[in-house]
Order: structure tokens, then sequence, then C-alpha cells
């Protein structure tokens, strides 16, 4: 059978006259069904009920005769049922299996149809119905007239199927192809029309039991499969009431787990005429909100909940029966919120919302919503638009809603409740895949304690697919206490950054923070924050004092964070605050473990305020170096980097750091104590291993150049802090620093580089080295300065303490090298210098102690071993090696292991003491040559230097010392050498007395030559003697020229005048030998002293071992007196020497 139209099915349903004409009835229903579309509604059922008129008498004398027992009618009356029911159905069959009659005391009998089947014409099953019971009209029957009341269907089935466009078809039993009852105007005015129908308007109510629905739903695409459901039709006048009552299946529950019953109650009350007004309600409990998400546009925002609802829905219709208003309070139980299966279930506590819809304008307004789960709590009004409802279902809802008491804490996620008070919301819900998108969501906290209130502002995107949720959100916050801001941030986003920051920062407000996050389920979200602060307070490392007043920027993102400070300072315990405007704190990654936190340092601070920070846990940099942290002072301005892991707790070697910057200003008595260094400029650099400060300063007004090292750390115990550079050393130096040199010894000033090393408990030492450029130095005692022009080498070593203590001084400059120590007294002057070794311009090589004699004077001069060089020295006639000495000068102790007095003569060992003054003047003994003793004097020179004084009582063996002689012995010498003014140099004075000469081989060659041989043998035996010999010579470092000297004796008178060159041994003499002198010297005072009246010339050169005489004969024939005239003139050196 083919789908009838429903109008079509009705007029089928009015039953035809017994002549074959169409009733007066029937006319009617026909005359309806051209005015207005009906629709049938359960019509097979209903053709049953005219049966009762034939079974009307029966009815009667059943109900007299058996009460409270089914009485079977007997099979011909089913069958005529059958037939008159069959009747008017244009060849539909309707089969009656049995009649039954039940009488029941105190009321009318009940007709029941059992086993009713009705058929189309082609055999095919349109209804089938177990039983069907009808009572009678009690008034009707006093009247005379057998009249249906009421009918009751047990085990009826009924199959309703919406389409995609929302329309109904409705069927009945499992065969019955359902038939198209439209949409639900439609549907309403099918059943004001079968109601309408002659045979159904005695019946006042049916009811209908064991109902079985097959609910399809091609719109949700869902099939519902309702057993034992119940339903209701009620007439009361004008009005009618259809009521359904069922019981929904447990759908998809696990077997074996209770699931609570889930009831629907359905009710329909409508005027029977058209165009009344129409009413429909729903009450719900314990249905799945999906289930009723399903059944209508107004309630297809429940669809992402899985949780059971409760409640009642009200819907008034118009006068075309179309809805006009929805009317809804609904009761959400426990669930979750799960738009999508791979989504991640949102849980909850329950909600409530009393909503209304508007279909004209598609609008719902939510006068209460509430929401209760574990993750907070809100209540809220508002209004939405449904969108795309010209496709027949709702794709999108708009809304706006408003918050009150809204209340967020999702456990495990924030550190307690986070409360709004107020709030509101702009947001488009897309269906079909599930977005949201916010256009804004705004939380304002409430005023606690005074404190402004707090504006939360979010905007973005949360969607739900096939893989889950999507979430990309921005959130803005307008201002907020320090404090409170973490009661926002989640404990696992970032939770290690996060403690840190909540520990290090406190007080002060947050502003303008805006915060984004980026989310895929399965993945690790990514976040993103900023903001800025003020007046607050930020601790970066927990033993350090706090930023105070600090005023930046904060961000966090891409695994890292950093906070900008844009103001800020630290007070350490001394010295002031620290101002670090510009730093900068960062987590470089935040991925990492542990996290190392960065800091970019800016700073300026008084210098002390520095060192106190410095000093401060876990570093104690200062204490642990035995250092003060008021070691300088002046205003520091540093920047750099601090880096250092996050963890509870932190040590010394923890803290990575290099710091570089300026110290302006800079003073200090402490780096080098008891000195004051001064600086306008000074680098500063501070790393683990050491702080340093460099640059040019002042000590004590000396100028310098150098770097102080504090190492730090380790090594800090172990290395003694330093100070070491370049220094201006000159008199101003000398004096400053109390090094002891005599006054005026030194002149200009050079470089020199030095280091200070500052040991714990001890007192600092020093060393300082120099080529003493630009430096003039003179030793006045010692008859020695150096140019300021010329170089040299100076080292210095010591200690600096009350008084300073020098333990090695070498210095080598313009002849001078000395190498000792020197001490000094409490005062600062020279207490004593000693010299292991002082060689000084060749002359002087000899331990040298100097004596200081207090403030202005020179000290004294003790010189123990060694050897001195009269030729070369100073005194000896010349200038000596740089250049001359002036001044008053210090006595000076002579001790020496030889005084040098030619190249073959010499004092060894010498004994002096000299008394420095424009000449120096003194006593001393010594051995010539290591053999002779002598004794003498020095004394001022006439052309300045020393002049020399020498006695002996034994005349012979300082000439057999000196190698004049080889053999020589008694008489009494008398050497005077006064210096020249050329260096080496001396004019002398010999005077001997009563020496006797052996074996000198020059007067024997003399004597040889002019054959006296009676000298001869006196010479080579007993010995000449020379009762006074005198001779007047100069003595050079090489040459020793004779200008004029005479020996007399009684055997012999001589005069010798020339040179000897001492180094080549070369003799070059000439003069007069007289021989018989005693004879021979009358007349003497005719001639020179030494030549007698008679005597030979000669001239003398060679070897002073073997010298070779020549004599002229002929001069014995030249009185004495005429002797000058044939005189040659003397031998000279050679080259004027």
């Amino acid at each position: 059978m083919t789908d009838q139209e429903p109008n079509d099915i009705a007029a089928e349903a009015a039953p035809p006259a017994e002549d074959g004409r169409t009733t007066e009835g029937g006319q009617g229903v026909r005359r309806r069904s051209r005015r207005r579309k009906r629709r049938a509604l359960l019509w097979g059922v209903f053709l049953l009920f005219d049966l009762v008129l034939v079974l009307g008498v029966a009815v009667l004398i059943g109900g007299a005769m058996l009460a409270g027992r089914d009485l079977p009618a007997p099979q011909w009356v089913a069958e005529k049922a059958g037939a008159v029911l069959s009747e008017g159905l244009g060849g539909g069959q309707v089969e009656v299996g049995q009649v039954t009659l039940r009488v029941e005391h105190r009321s009318l009998p009940e007709i029941a149809f059992r086993d009713v089947h009705v058929t189309a014409p082609n055999g095919a099953e349109l209804v089938a119905v177990p039983a069907v019971g009808v009572r009678l009209d009690k008034r009707a029957l006093l009247e005379r007239k057998v009249r249906p009341e009421a009918l009751r269907v047990d085990g009826a089935t009924v199959r309703l199927r919406r389409k995609p466009d929302g329309t109904l078809d409705l069927g009945f039993g499992n065969g019955m192809a359902p038939a198209r009852l439209g949409s639900v105007e439609q549907a309403i005015a099918v059943v004001r029309d079968t109601f309408d129908l002659p045979g159904l308007q005695p019946i006042r109510r049916i009811d209908v039991q064991g109902l079985d629905m097959h609910f399809e739903d091609q719109r949700a695409d869902k099939v519902w499969r309702v057993e034992d459901g119940a339903l209701a039709l009620v007439r009361d006048d004008d009005t009618l009431s259809l009521s359904v009552d069922l019981t929904l299946p447990e759908g998809d529950a696990d077997p074996g787990t209770e699931t609570p019953t889930a009831t629907v109650a359905l009710r329909l009350a409508l005027g029977t005429e058209a165009g009344s007004p129409a009413q429909f309600s729903a009450l719900v409990d314990g249905v799945a909100a999906r289930e009723i998400a399903s059944q209508g546009p107004a309630l297809s925002w429940l669809e992402p909940l899985d949780a059971r609802v409760s409640g009642a829905l009200i819907a008034a219709l118009d006068e075309s029966d179309r809805m006009e208003t929805l009317n809804g309070t609904l009761e959400i139980g426990e669930g979750v919120f799960q738009p999508e299966r791979a989504a991640r279930p949102v849980p909850f506590d329950g909600a409530r919302a009393y909503f209304s819809y508007e279909p004209e304008d598609a609008r719902l307004r939510f006068d209460e919503l509430e929401l209760r789960s574990p993750d907070g709590t809100f209540a809220a009004v508002g209004h939405a638009y449904l969108e795309g409802l010209d496709t027949g279902w709702p794709t999108a809802i708009v809304g706006q809603l408003s918050f009150s008491d809204v209340t967020l804490d999702p456990p495990g996620l924030l550190p307690g409740p986070a409360v709004f008070e107020t709030g509101f919301l702009d947001i488009k819900v897309e269906f079909a895949p599930f977005v949201a998108r916010i256009g804004q969501f705004v939380l304002t906290t409430p005023q606690n304690d005074g404190s402004a209130a707090s504006r939360l502002e979010t905007s973005g995107r949360i969607t739900a697919d096939q893989t889950g949720w999507h979430v990309a959100l921005d959130i803005g916050l307008d201002e907020i206490e320090a404090g409170r801001l973490f009661s926002l941030w989640p404990l696992q986003l970032v939770p290690r950054t996060r403690e840190w920051i909540e520990t290090r920062l406190s007080a002060g407000t947050l502003f303008d923070a805006n915060a984004g996050l980026r989310f895929d389920q399965g993945q690790r979200p990514d976040a993103s924050l900023t903001f800025e602060f003020r007046d607050s307070q930020i601790r970066p490392l927990q033993s350090l004092p706090p930023i105070e007043a600090a005023t930046g920027y904060a961000s966090l993102g891409r695994d890292v964070f950093s906070l900008s400070l844009d103001a800020g300072r630290i007070v350490p315990p001394e010295g002031g605050a620290v101002d670090i405007a510009g730093s900068v704190f960062k987590i470089g990654d935040l991925k990492a473990e542990p996290k190392v936190a960065e800091i970019l340092w800016r700073s300026t601070s008084p210098v002390v305020a520095g060192l106190s920070l410095l000093d401060q846990e876990p570093f104690r940099f200062l204490e642990k170096a035995g250092q003060p942290v008021d070691l300088a002072t002046g205003q520091a301005s540093v920047q750099g980097r601090i880096a250092f892991p996050i963890r509870p707790k932190l040590t010394g070697s923890d803290v990575d750091f290099d710091i570089a910057g300026e110290a302006m200003g800079a003073a200090s008595d402490k780096v080098v104590p008891n000195r004051r260094l001064t600086a306008d400029r000074l680098d500063l650099h501070a790393t683990p291993e050491a702080l340093t400060v460099a640059g040019a300063a002042e000590l004590d007004g000396v100028p310098a150049d150098g770097t102080f090292t504090l190492p730090l750390g380790p090594a800090g115990q172990e290395q003694a802090p330093a100070v070491e550079g370049t220094v201006r050393i000159g008199e101003k130096f000398v004096s400053t620093f109390g090094i002891g040199l005599p006054d005026n010894s030194v002149t200009g000033a050079g470089p020199a580089q030095f280091r200070v090393e500052l040991p714990q408990g001890a007192p600092p030492t020093f060393s300082l080295t120099s080529a003493l450029n630009g430096v003039g130095l003179s030793l006045p005692t010692l008859s020695w300065s150096k140019r300021a022009a010329s170089e040299g080498r100076l080292r210095v070593a010591g200690r600096l303490g009350q008084p300073p203590e020098v333990t090695v001084l070498e210095i080598e400059a313009s002849g001078l090298s000395a190498s000792g120590a020197v001490s000094v007294t409490p005062e600062g002057a020279l207490e004593r210098a000693r010299f292991d070794r002082l060689s000084l311009a060749g002359w002087l090589d000899a331990p040298v102690t100097l004596t200081g004699r207090g403030a202005g004077r020179t000290p004294a001069i003790a010189v123990s071993g060694g050897q001195l060089d009269l030729r070369r020295a100073p005194f000896g006639g010349g200038s000596g090696g740089g250049g001359g000495g002036g001044g008053a000068s210090g006595p000076i102790t002579l001790s020496l292991d030889r005084l040098q007095v030619t190249d073959n003569l010499s004092l060894a060992p010498f004994r002096g003491d000299i008394v420095p003054g424009s000449g120096p003047a003194g006593n001393f003994t010594g051995r010539v040559n290591g053999q002779a003793p002598v004794s003498g004097s020095l004394a001022p020179g006439q052309s300045g230097g020393a002049a020399v004084s020498i006695r002996s009582d034994n005349a012979g063996a300082v000439f057999k010392a000196a190698g004049f002689f080889r053999k020589a012995e008694g008489g009494t010498l008398s050497l005077v050498l006064q210096p020249t003014g050329e260096e080496g140099a001396y004019d002398g004075q010999l005077k001997v007395e009563n020496v006797r000469l052996r074996g000198a081989s020059g007067i024997a060659a003399l004597a040889n030559a002019i054959s006296v041989v009676g000298l001869l043998d006196e010479l080579s035996g007993s010995g000449i003697v020379f009762s006074n010999i005198q001779a007047a010579f100069r003595l050079t470092p090489r040459y020793l020229q004779v200008t004029r000297s005479s020996g007399v004796g009684p055997s012999l008178g001589i005069t010798m005048e020339g040179v000897y060159d001492m180094v080549g041994d070369r003799l070059d003499m000439q003069g007069v030998f007289s021989p018989i002198y005693m004879v021979n010297s009358i007349g003497s005072i005719f001639t020179r002293r030494g030549e007698g009246l008679f005597g030979v010339t000669y001239r003398m050169r060679g070897s002073s071992d073997d010298p070779s005489v020549e004599v002229n004969p002929l001069s014995m024939l030249t009185p004495g007196m005429f002797r000058e005239i044939f005189r040659a003139p003397p031998p000279q050196p050679r080259n004027g020497g």
C-alpha cells in the first residue's frame, strides 16, 4: 500500500449508510475535509467504533447476567464486526479475532475487540492491535442509545519518523509503511480532524497502554525504541488534551551498569476548532542532554553535553499552530562537556538554565544560567541567536552573557579559588565542527581591602575535532596586585618559573598584562605572558637584598622568560642604594633542567654599596679575601652578566658573572694600606675568579696607572689581593714611599712597573722594576750620578709596613751595579742600605753599607771587602763613572781587599776612614801589592778629587813590593799624589831617604855602560845606598812620566826624566850619571841635584828588566854648569799620554 494523503484517510474513516448512500454525518466530514487539511492519526483503530451499535443489545443483556466476568461473544459476532468495519475501506479488510463482554459491578459492561488487524487492498497490514476496549456512555443508554464514551487500546505499536526537513511520518504496527503527516502544524491539524469524525465525537477519552514506539529521527540520525509507553487523549468540551508518558531506553550503557531511569511526559493541549490556542509541554527526568538537544533548534546548545537533564519545556502555539515561544527550566546533572568524542571531557557537577526561545527571531533568552563544576561556578544571564536555520537546523549560536559570582577553582590548576564579581561574554559557537569564537570574555575581580578591581579580558578561539581540543586564547589584565597575579597563573604552566617568580616578585602593582595560550590536545601548551609592573619588590637571589621600587616589563614565551627594569634599586647593608635601572632578568630555556637564570646587569651606585652587595651570601667575596666593604669610595657604573641555576639553595660557586664598568672619583686608603689612592676614573671588572680595578690614579700624589686584583671564589683564599701597573718614580716617589735615598739624590721622573700584594693578616709586599728613563740619580758619597736621559735597570721589592722595608734593591745604571736591601726608620728615613755587591764605574766592586745619619744628612758608607780602583775613582783625578757628584758626602769606612792604585800597584788589603767634604779626607793603612805595609792619608786635591799621602818606614820593601827593584831595603818613604783633574791621573812627589838598592837592573846597565867596575861590584854586593831620592812625576793609568828626579849617595849621583809605559813595560829615560858623588858633588851648586861637576849623560830604553843604555862619554868633558846647553828634551808619552 502506498502512502495516502491524510485528508483522504480521514474521509474514508466516515461510516457509510446501509442503503449505500453517504450519511449526513459522512457528508459533513467531506465538507470539513474540503475546508481544511486533515491528517490521520491512529485512524485504523477508530474504524472499530461503529461495531458498538451492533452489539448494543448484547451489552444490555450481558451486563444484567454476568458481572465481573469476560463473556466471549459467538464467532459470528467477531466476523460480523470485521465485515462491518471493512465497509468503506476501498477494498481494505478488518479482521477481529474475538469479541468479549466484561461486566463490572456498578458500571456498564465494556466491549473488547481482540486481535484486530487492518490490511490494505494489496494485503499489506496497516494496523495490528491486540485489544481494543470500549466503554459505553451511561447517559446515552438511559436515552436508549448505545454510544461509546471511552476507548482503551492495549499493546499498540506506533512508528514515527522525522525527516531531515522536520516533517513527520506516522505508521501503526511493524509492517505498516508510515503515512505522511507533514509538519508539526499539519500533524496538529490531523489530530483535530480525527477527533472531529462523527464516529469519534462521542468519545471523551482514549487510553493506550503498553505503547511501543519506534522513533526514527533522520534529522538527528538517531533511532529510539520505546516500550510500555502510555498515551491518553481527553476531550473536554471544545478542548483536546494529548498526553504521552514514555520511559526511554538505557541506550549505550555498559552491561551490568546501573543507569538512572529516563522518563518523558509530553502534553499537547489545543482547541478543537482551527485557530484556537494550543500549548505543548514536556517534562523530562534523567534524559541525556544530547537526546534533548536533537529535538529542536532551541535545544541544540545542549548537544556538546554528556549529562542527564531534568526539567520542563512549555511551547505556546499561535493561531497557525506554529510555535510562538518556548520556555524552559532545565536541571543538568553531573556530566562532561565534550563536543567531539576525541576531545578530552571537561567535567562539571551540574547546571541549571531558565530560558525562553522566540522562533520568529531565532532568539534565546537566558534568565538564569548556573554552572557548578570541579573547575568553578558561575551565574549568568543573557541572550543568543541561532544561525543557519534556513538549512533546517542551526549551524551556529551567537550569544552575549553577563556573569556574576564567578569562581574558578580547577583542581591542581590554581593555588586557590579565583573569584570574580562580574563579567560578560560575547561568543559565537559553530556546531559542526565545534568552533567557539570568543569576541571578548571579561571578568572583574571584587575590590578587596581597598585595592582596585582587576579586569581580565579574554578573546580567541576554541575548537574540537577528531584530534581533540585546539585552543588559541589571548588574555589581557588591566592591573592587579603582584601577589594576586599568581592566583590566576596555573600551577603547572612553567611551574619552576612560576614558583621562582612568585617567591621573588612581591608587592607593587602589575598592569597591562597580556597572555597568549596555544594548546593542541596531546601536545605541550605554548604559553606567552607579558606584563608591566611598578612599585614592586623583586629578589633575584634569595640571599641578596631585594630590588625595591621596581618598575619595568616582563615577558614569558617560546620557553624564555625575561624581566626588564626601567627603575629599581637594591639597598645593601652598607654604602647606600644600588640603582639597577636597565637591568634584565632572563631564563633562556624553560625546558632545561635545571633552568638557568641570567641577569643582564646595569647599575650605578656608590662603590661601597657595590662592594657590600658582593659581600652578601652566597658570595662573601670580600670577607673571604679579608678585605673591608669600604675598600674604596667613589661612584660606580657597571654592566654585565650574572647567571645561576634556579634551585632552592645556591652556593657562591653556582653563580657565574662577568661585570664591567667604571668608578668615578674613586679613592681608597685601604687598597694600599696607609697610602691614599685617588683616581678620576677607574675601570672595573668582576668575574667569579677576581675583581679588578684598573686605570690611571695617584698614590699619595704619585702618578700611577695600574690594576687592583681581588681574587674571588676558592682562589680568593689562596691568592692575595694585588695591585700592579706603572708608576712615575722620581723625587716625590722616593720621599712619599720612604725609600731612604739621600735628599736630592733623585731628579726628574720616569715610568716603573710595580706590584703590591696584600696578604691577609700580614703586611703588604711590593716589587718595582724600571728602566729609569727620565730619572736622574746621584750618590754624592760615591761621587756617582746618572743622567735622566740615560737608561738603566732598577728592581725593588719589600714590605709596606710601618716602617716600610726594602728586601731587594737592584740597580744597574751609568756604571753602577748594586744588589742589596734597605731598611727605613719609622719616620721614613734611611736606616741602613746593605749591598752585597756594589760595582761602580769600574772603580769599586765591593759590599757596601749605607747607614742613615738622620734627615738632611748624607748616609755614611762602609765598604767591607771587594776592591777599589783609584785609577778610575772620581776622587782619583777624574769625574768617575757617571758625570761626577756634588754636595756634602757622609763618612766612608773602607775595609777593602784591594785598593788598585795603578795597573801594577795596589794596596791589599786596605783599611781607611774617609770623611768627604769639599774633598775627601782621612787616614788609611795597607800593604803594597799585598806585601809592604804603608800608611797614609787623604786630603782634598788641589784640582778636586783626593790627594794621597803615603808613608813607609821601609822604603826598600815598598820598592821591592812595587816591583821597582828586585832587592831593596831600609829607608823611609814619603809619597804624595795630587789628582790632576784628568781621569786616573796624578802628579806625584816622592822622597826616599837611606835606602839600599841591590841588583837594580837599570843602574847596573848604566854602570856597565860606562865601565864603572867598582860600582857594579858594590851594586851586586852590599848594594848602593841612596841617602836621598827625590822625584816629581805624573802618574796616569798607563804612563809614569818622570819630570825630574834625583838620587844621591856616597857612591853615586843620578838624575832621571822620561817615560815608563807600564802597560807595555817600556822605558824611555834620560839623565846624568855621576860616579863617586861625594867627590864629584863639588860644584853641584852649578848643576841639578844629583849631578856632579862631572857626569855622563845617558838614555835608557827597553824593558824594565833588561833595558838598553846609551851613554855619551864625551859628556864627562862638559862641566855641569854647561850641561843644560846640550841637554835633549826629556822623552814624552806617546799621544801625549
